[in-house]
């Protein structure tokens, strides 16, 4: 009897042996193969998991090789497998909710993936700086506050998560916001820094908090800014300034239609109709709308109340030019005389007189000189009289002009678009190309660029 059964044994090891030798083999090739070839491992992987299925972690390992092999469908199919398994790890959890989040399916990487992961009592880096990605995506402060403070008990050298810790905080934790921005030497966080230090040595609250919403909106960080105008309004309800600025924001963040900008706009003139910086900032609003009429009234108001600051004078010109060449000119005439000292404003006439070639010589060639003598080692100057001499018969000096600015900056388009076209009109072809194509790397998504390369297209395709 109990020979029998030691056959009967021996033959059940001979059965089984050959799939488990199989099944070994396989991981033995998967593990082989898992840096070079992760869609062969994963493959691997997966048989090695049907066979050895008292092995948990071999799904995910097929899992996340094909992730990184870059089969997301089929990475995915895997990780829900193991996660209806109860076999995922940590590493399987992460993995999982960046596969939702390559979707485009935030909430469902957040809910199904990392929301689960955390409630574990997991602490990772990558855990928090996902659940602080996606707290972004969906503007839910608080949420981002929490993930990016765990985020940074668990990596203090993280600057990147400090910045943003530091502005999602300045609209209600001033002191805080500067406390880690001091810790930042970048010098967008010191520019920042600087203008919140202004807003902490407001004793008016409102005033501070307009403050705080101008530096986040320097930032490029407007629903933040959002906020803190909004605050800015709490504390005086008749602070004009709020809600211009308010205004501004939902603008910027395409987050509301017009009528409820131009609502905030109107509260805001109604408020203080003496505020030139209110007048403008309506003017700005609806000259982008294209409301040209009343962004010039805007404008005009604005001029009147202050009359000695050629800011609104330019932007009185920059109106009236779409109209009235001669008018727009006496105004831009007028923000000289106001600031004969500043070369943005001698900038702001000699560009008016090239972009309508009007007035060339007798005005435009001697704003360009005026602003080359302010600042002769500024290159924007420098391409400025470039294109005014250009224009007016100098080609060579034109050209002379366009590679010191060069000299000085390399890397800006604006020159080297201008010296390409003067090759070409003055039939340099060759170096014409070469400055054309220079400029479509510099510049590949800006105007300079696309210019370029419609001219590459047009004139030096086969």
């Amino acid at each position: 009897m109990k020979r029998n059964a030691a056959i009967l044994l021996s033959l059940l090891l001979l059965i089984g042996l050959p799939p488990v030798g199989l099944a070994y083999f396989n991981r033995f090739q998967a593990e082989a193969l898992r840096q070079t070839a992760p869609a062969r491992a994963s493959r691997h992987y997966e048989i090695a998991a049907h066979l050895l299925f008292w092995e948990a972690g071999l799904r995910e390992q097929a899992a996340l090789s094909a992730l990184q092999a870059g089969e997301d469908k089929r990475a995915l199919a895997l990780l829900l497998e193991a996660r209806r398994a109860e076999t995922l790890t940590p590493s399987g959890w992460l993995a999982l909710g960046e596969i939702y989040a390559r979707q485009g399916d935030w909430d469902a990487a957040y809910a199904q993936a990392w929301l689960p992961l955390w409630q574990t009592g997991f602490a990772s880096p990558a855990l928090f700086a996902r659940l602080a990605e996606y707290a972004a995506q969906r503007q839910d402060a608080a949420l981002e506050v929490r993930a990016l403070t765990r985020l940074l008990e668990l990596d203090p050298a993280r600057a990147s998560a400090r910045y943003r810790l530091a502005l999602l905080l300045a609209p209600e934790d001033l002191q805080t916001a500067l406390t880690h921005l001091s810790m930042l030497t970048d010098p967008s966080a010191e520019t920042v820094r600087n203008a919140l230090q202004q807003a902490l040595m407001q004793e008016d609250p409102a005033y501070r908090a307009l403050l705080v919403g101008r530096a986040l909106a320097n930032a490029d960080e407007w629903p933040l800014a959002l906020r803190a105008f909004r605050a800015a309004a709490e504390f005086n309800p008749n602070y004009a300034e709020a809600w211009a600025w308010q205004a501004e924001a939902l603008y910027q963040m395409a987050a509301d239609d017009p009528v409820v900008i131009e609502a905030l706009y109107d509260r805001a003139l109604a408020l203080n109709p003496q505020s030139a910086g209110v007048q403008a900032m309506a003017g700005l609003y609806y000259e982008r709308q294209g409301n040209y009429a009343q962004a010039e009234s805007q404008y005009l108001r604005a001029a009147q109340l202050e009359p000695e600051n050629p800011a609104w004078r330019l932007a009185l010109a920059r109106i009236i030019a779409r109209r009235d060449l001669p008018a727009a000119l006496e105004h831009y005439q007028a923000a000289t005389r106001i600031a004969p000292q500043d070369v943005s404003v001698w900038m702001s006439l000699a560009a008016f007189c090239l972009e309508h070639e009007a007035f060339l010589e007798e005005v435009g060639l001697e704003a360009a000189l005026r602003a080359y003598a302010l600042a002769p080692q500024n290159p924007a100057v420098l391409d400025l009289l470039g294109r005014m001499l250009a224009l007016t018969g100098e080609a060579e000096t034109a050209r002379v002009l366009y590679q010191r600015a060069l000299d000085l900056d390399p890397a800006l388009p604006a020159p080297r678009f201008h010296l390409a076209l003067l090759y070409l009109q003055t039939g340099r072809v060759v170096e014409a190309r070469t400055e054309f194509e220079q400029v479509t790397r510099l510049d590949p998504a800006g105007p300079y660029g696309r210019q370029a390369q419609e001219i590459l297209t047009r004139y030096f395709s086969p």
